[in-house]
């Protein structure tokens, strides 16, 4: 009667757990949906017209739509004053945010890429706000240039290889007052798997305030999430050494400890922002904590809900995640990007398919019935 009991406690608990951080998540995303302009307004052939959107401090838009892009190029901003030097560049209207692999040539098999952006916006003579730009993902390395000015430089983008350096970290970037068009200019290289690279995450554009303010609002919201997660960890570890000593409580809290990782690293990569990481380190902890998440999440249901011995599928699952990651810690990222994720697919896949599994066999053993 007991291991029945304990077995629905823990599904019960698990079930919830997963209710509440998903509702958490689907919430946090909607809520920053709603600071969004109404207007749907989008750039066409690199000019975006706002001229007639009344700005205020605590909406941002979405800079998505037809970019000028000139591939294999980083066209300084004083060149496009000249239409004769600018006629020898190859231009395309590329859509953004999207992988920019269509915007070179098939034969091109490179893995190395560059290339400049190009957008105007069209504020009107009466703006006498500060402007801001908010950059989340740009694919590996950018330079950032507003009418003509340097503004801000992540990572080193360079027309060579041995010269780039990755970063990818988001940032602002600000608008000195008074400006009644913007031509905004960003140099972007790329050392990765062909087809990636660019800006591939939508350029936010507002006033100072209302950047700031969604940023603010998104750095709070993920570190609500982690001291929510942080309290289910150290609640976890507290029962586990006051006598439960299932293994299960301790794999649970490992989870959870991926699972606060996996925050700090995505959208504001906040803890990348704290701590100088390099590039490679900073894609091996993104892939490390996905992987320890999704490997201890079978192997936490089965301590939590059962004392049966281990399958052997459970044991040829953690042998491949302690080689995958191996793999992450060893491999250089600009090798082949597409066979890690493809590899982190399966573990995804095969905690998913394990744990269902193990879940179903411990309803079949207290009875339980849904219906």
């Amino acid at each position: 009667m007991n291991l029945k009991a304990n077995m629905r406690k823990w599904i019960v608990i698990s079930v919830i757990f997963l209710i509440v951080i998903t509702a958490f998540r689907l919430l946090w995303l909607n809520y920053l949906a709603t600071f969004d302009y109404s207007e749907t307004i989008v750039v066409e052939e690199g000019v975006i017209d706002l001229r007639d959107l009344e700005f205020t401090d605590d909406q941002t838009l979405p800079l998505s739509g037809e970019w000028e892009f000139y591939p294999s190029q980083h066209i300084h901003p004083d060149e496009f004053e000249s239409t004769e030097k600018l006629s020898t560049y190859k231009k395309v209207l590329l859509e953004t945010p999207n992988n920019w692999g269509g915007a070179f040539s098939e034969e091109s098999l490179e893995s190395f890429r560059y290339g400049t952006y190009r957008l105007k916006i069209l504020l009107g003579d009466e703006r006498e706000k500060s402007f801001a730009f908010r950059v989340n993902q740009i694919r590996n390395a950018s330079e950032v240039f507003i009418n003509g000015e340097s503004v801000h430089k992540d990572g080193q983008p360079a027309m060579k290889s041995e010269l780039h350096e990755a970063r990818n970290l988001p940032y602002s970037v600000y608008v000195e007052p008074n400006q009644s068009e913007i031509d905004l200019v960003i140099h972007v290289s790329n050392h990765t798997f062909i087809g990636e690279g660019g800006i591939t995450e939508a350029i936010r554009f507002g006033t100072a305030e209302a950047i700031d303010f969604r940023t603010s609002l998104s750095v709070g919201l993920q570190l609500l999430l982690c001291i929510v997660l942080l309290i289910h960890g150290l609640y976890g570890l507290i029962l586990f050494f006051l006598g439960g000593r299932n293994r299960g409580l301790l794999y649970f809290s490992i989870i959870i400890v991926c699972a606060l990782i996996s925050v700090l690293v995505s959208d504001d990569k906040l803890l990348f922002v704290w701590f100088d990481f390099p590039f490679e380190w900073q894609m091996n902890a993104i892939y490390l904590s996905y992987i320890g998440a999704a490997a201890f999440i079978p192997f936490m249901i089965k301590n939590l809900i059962s004392n049966s011995k281990q399958e052997k599928i459970m044991r040829w699952f953690a042998i491949y995640c302690i080689l995958f990651a191996l793999i992450v810690l060893v491999t250089p990222y600009s090798f082949v990007p597409s066979i890690l994720r493809f590899m982190l697919s399966i573990v995804i896949g095969f905690s998913l398919a394990l744990s269902i599994k193990i879940l179903v066999k411990g309803l079949r053993i207290v009875k339980i019935s849904f219906f």
